[in-house]
């Protein structure tokens, strides 16, 4: 598949985003206020983090979730979608509120919106592999966040075989047999290390309660 062939179905595809979130409406009303930092996103910051901590969240959709409170620290927290203009639109016509807003922009053009180096951490959970090019995704990630800090990625194993290739669901992550986290579909497979192994170092785990794929890449 060529970027450009990737981007149109994509492209095509993106509608069906809006649709299933319109179906979960009852869900995103239980989502308002404030509420603690994602556990993981806390063990992986460590001890010695900083009081301000700035997050970038990535393809979160209408369900800006990972939360904000952290005792003792300034959480500030920002997201972006390539929906967030339409997403703002339905949550508004439902009184619904977010812990953080949502930015308009897609993954894989982040420093059109952020400059390089500019946050502390950032988090992408089954989005990437919705993306029309997940490794230029993860290498604007990579941009935007500091030198030996680290985006976390939390993606369902292989969810393109799972939905059968509809919709956005054009990419399979999961963790190969050497451990390695693997980006594949049905015309490429690609072993992340190998196109980032001077930027970045990977840790690739799964998560066998929620058949999830887990991978810390920590920027060199």
């Amino acid at each position: 598949m060529t970027e450009s062939t990737g981007k149109k179905l994509w492209d095509e595809n993106l509608p069906t985003e809006i649709r299933y979130w319109e179906t979960q409406l009852d869900f995103l009303k239980t989502q308002g206020g404030n509420t603690p930092l994602n556990p993981w996103i806390k063990e992986l910051f460590g001890d010695e983090c900083g009081v301000d901590i700035s997050i970038l969240d990535v393809g979160p959709g209408p369900f800006a979730g990972i939360g904000t409170l952290w005792e003792g620290k300034n959480v500030k927290v920002v997201a972006v979608d390539p929906l967030a203009d339409e997403y703002s639109a339905l949550l508004a016509e439902h009184d619904i509120t977010l812990q953080y807003p949502i930015l308009q922009g897609n993954v894989e053009n982040l420093l059109e919106l952020f400059s390089k180096k500019r946050f502390d951490f950032v988090y992408c959970s089954n989005a990437l592999d919705h993306s029309f090019d997940p490794l230029l995704g993860l290498s604007q990630m990579l941009e935007v966040v500091k030198p030996g800090h680290c985006v976390a990625l939390n993606h369902r194993v292989n969810e393109a075989e799972r939905c059968r290739y509809r919709g956005l669901h054009q990419w399979n992550f999961c963790k190969d047999d050497d451990g390695e986290l693997l980006f594949w579909n049905k015309e490429e497979r690609v072993v992340v290390s190998e196109v980032f192994n001077s930027k970045a170092s990977i840790e690739c785990f799964i998560n066998a309660e929620s058949d999830e794929v887990r991978a810390v890449v920590r920027k060199i």
